[in-house]
């Protein structure tokens, strides 16, 4: 899932993975089985395309403690 936002700047991002399945079925390309998703520490093998319509790339969190006060 990380692939689909290589080239993507420093800044939150979304794919809209229910238009990647429309156009996977339109075309007759093979759709992923599976896909592993990055859950914030860890990684979470499942057909995310089907999972999900939709995926936030967030590239960095900060936590409130570590803000300058």
């Amino acid at each position: 899932m990380e692939a689909l936002f290589v080239g993507v700047p420093e800044a939150p991002a979304m794919v809209e993975t229910r238009a990647l399945r429309t156009h996977a079925r339109r075309h007759g390309l093979p759709e992923p089985i599976r896909i592993r998703i990055r859950m914030d520490d860890g990684f979470l093998p499942m057909p995310a395309l089907d999972a999900y319509d939709a995926v936030v790339s967030v590239p960095r969190t900060t936590l409130s403690a570590d803000l300058a006060e």
